[in-house]
Formats: structure tokens, sequence, C-alpha cells
């Protein structure tokens, strides 16, 4: 897939560095529907009943995918061939996923659905950077702190385990999950045959993991894990969706290049033209770059 990259720099995209061998290239690499990111997320529940009971454990497999309705996803490429790979931010929503039911065998059963689902990067979390691994050509992310906002929903219960279970809507915000892990590389597998980044995150799985268990009561312990497949087609999480109009008047004239020098001299935020936090003279090369795009 690394090879892929060679022909990033000749496809239209922002170079934030003088070099060809210094590359920094802002998502999205792939024009697509603003804001979309389009990804699929394969959420499971495990429900523990930590008591010394026959069948004590339910953990249905994985029930399906559910495609993203909006998102974000920004990572920053260096080097060509690429030797570094940031994910700078992600944001993603999912739609409600589909009933499951855990079975306690002679325990009776719990019926649920996971409301519509927002994961995203907690602030202050980034940027982390991933490490290459030789033996599949992608960027290994470890540590990924993240926030998870929705609900769980008990849609019915039978038998002890039923009877067992205190509540019938829970807050997703609640549950404590490790660190995600994630995998960043490359694909040409997109509407235009162009090579586009692709971020895979994985929700720490709650039976593996005693720190991703919320403690419900009555014996039982909850978990809820998953995974995301996220090729970034969309818009990055940059909150300008017009970084070259620098003096926001909604257009794009000689008078933003004026308002871009202002920044720059002046260490304004505006001045931050290629999205790697810092002012630098290689941002020139990023507003000319923007400023061609247009809006």
């Amino acid at each position: 897939m690394r090879p892929s990259v060679l022909t990033l720099s000749a496809i239209g995209l922002v170079c934030a560095c003088p070099q060809a061998d210094a590359q920094s290239l802002e998502l999205p690499i792939v024009p697509g529907v603003a804001g979309l990111i389009d990804s699929e997320f394969s959420p499971y529940i495990c429900i523990e009943w930590d008591q010394a009971a026959p069948f004590p454990i339910a953990c249905p497999a994985e029930t399906g995918s559910a495609l993203a309705t909006a998102g974000c996803v920004m990572v920053n490429v260096i080097g060509d061939p690429a030797t570094t790979m940031i994910l700078n931010d992600f944001e993603v929503v999912f739609a409600q996923s589909p009933e499951q039911t855990a079975v306690f065998f002679t325990q009776g059963s719990i019926s649920f659905v996971i409301t519509t689902t927002t994961i995203r990067l907690a602030p202050g979390a980034g940027p982390i950077v991933g490490v290459y691994n030789p033996a599949n050509d992608t960027f290994n992310l470890t540590n990924i702190d993240f926030e998870i906002e929705g609900q769980l929903i008990v849609t019915g219960t039978t038998g002890a385990a039923g009877s067992a279970f205190p509540v019938s809507v829970m807050d997703l915000a609640s549950f404590i999950f490790p660190p995600a892990t994630g995998v960043m590389g490359f694909t040409t597998d997109t509407p235009n045959g162009e090579p586009a980044v692709v971020l895979s995150i994985l929700l720490g799985a709650p039976f593996a993991s005693p720190g991703g268990r919320l403690d419900i009561g009555s014996g039982f312990t909850v978990g809820i894990g998953g995974g995301a497949l996220m090729p970034a087609f969309g818009e990055s999480c940059n909150a300008n969706p017009c970084p070259a109009d620098t003096n926001g008047d909604g257009q794009l004239t000689p008078t933003d290049f004026t308002a871009w020098i202002n920044a720059f001299n002046n260490n304004l935020p505006e001045c931050d033209q290629n999205g790697d936090g810092s002012c630098t003279p290689t941002d020139f090369t990023a507003w000319i770059a923007n400023f061609n795009a247009g809006c």
C-alpha cells in the first residue's frame, strides 16, 4: 500500500513542506460528502453474572454493523513514502444498532438496543503518533483516549437474569473503557480510485478487560465493545471549512493574503493553514493551496 502514497503530491493535495521527502498532508485527501465518514461500527454487549452459578456469562457475538451518519477524521501523513501517521482528532456518529439478546440459558434472557452513539477523541488526548508495522504496512495506534455518548435501553427480560437486572436505561458515558487501540493505513478502494487514509478504531473488549465494565448491582456487570472502520472520504475536524478566508468575510479575495500575513506576524490561529497546530512558513504554501482550492 505504501507505494500509492507516491501519487499524493500529484493529485492536488496540500503540501505543507517545500521538500518532497517531508510532506505533511491533512485529510481529506479524497473529496467526498462534507462531514460524512464512510464507516462501520460493530457493537456488541457482554453481560456477566458474577455469581457461582451455572452458565454465568452471556456474551453474544457481533450482531451486524451500523453505518456512520456523520463524523470527521483528521490525520497527518508525513514522508513520501510515509514514515509517520499522526491521528489528531476524530468523531463519528453511528445510527441505532439492531436489537440484541443475551441468553443465560436456564437463567433467562435480556434484550436491548444501543441508541445513536457518538465516539470521539477525548479533549486534549491528541495527537497520537502511529508506529509503523512493516508486517502489514500499517501504523499501529495505542492508548487512544476517547469519549462515548449514547444509551443502552433494555427492551425485554425473562427469568432470573431479567429480574436481577435493575435498570432499563444506561448512559454509555458512564461506562469505564480501557484506552482504545487502532490502525491507520492507505487504501485505493475509494469512489474515484485515488488513495485515502483509513482509520480503524477498536474499543476495548469488556469481557477481556475489567476496566470496561459497569457494575449495575445484583451480581451483574455490563460492558460494551466494538470496532469502527473509517475511510476518510469527508471533511476533517477542522472547524473552519474555508481556512484560506483568513479575514472571515465569507469570500476569497486578495485581502485574505494581507490578513494571513498579519496572522503570521502575530501568531494568530488563522495562520495555521496546514492544521499542524503551529504557525510556520510552511503555512504560506498551504494557504496558497487552500486559496486555489476555493470554498
